[in-house]
């Protein structure tokens, strides 16, 4: 599948100067350089984007995961001042338990509430992040997803996987990994 250009690209492109074939970290700022390189350095570019735009979902991901323990607790509180009962909506859940609805970070809109059931008789509960907003690092649709019985699905994000030298020793690649283990 052909990568394309993005603003992210773009963004990406106007920190790196092509010369001699080569890609090189630079300060430099002005007008993007895409246009200027090579098939070759093109390429390597649209690789390195799609690692950024992995890693990006990859958190996006890892932010809904947690939005979604977040509304657990919520309801779980929610469930000890009411007798037992679970609230019919989650939006119950605000302003006592929570100061606003979570938001899922990839589309930036509230994928749970229309996902949210009672089970078990109102002893239970399940929602997930409803739709397709993760499936670029591979999730399925209304994934992630909790239930207070089987608990998170998947129960961990899987790690963005990239094998390629050309992104891993890209200077914009490396500079983004050391900071992560800072």
């Amino acid at each position: 599948m052909k990568t394309l250009v993005s603003a992210a690209l773009v963004t990406a492109c106007c920190l790196v100067v092509l010369s001699a074939g080569n890609l090189q970290a630079s300060e430099q700022k002005g007008p993007c350089l895409y246009s200027q390189a090579s098939p070759t350095d093109r390429q390597t570019l649209e690789k390195v984007e799609a690692y950024f735009l992995q890693q990006k979902a990859q958190a996006q991901a890892k932010a809904c995961l947690s939005n979604l323990k977040s509304l657990s607790t919520a309801l779980d509180m929610y469930q000890s001042d009411h007798g037992g009962k679970y609230p019919a909506g989650l939006e119950a859940l605000v302003p006592r338990y929570l100061t606003r609805m979570p938001q899922c970070w990839a589309c930036w809109k509230d994928t749970y509430s229309a996902t949210y059931k009672v089970t078990q008789g109102g002893r239970g509960f399940s929602y997930c992040c409803g739709g397709t907003y993760h499936q670029v690092i591979g999730l399925g649709p209304n994934l992630p997803a909790y239930d207070s019985v089987k608990g998170l699905a998947p129960a961990k994000i899987p790690e963005v996987q990239c094998t390629d030298p050309d992104v891993l020793n890209h200077p914009l690649v490396k500079q983004f990994q050391q900071q992560q283990r800072q």
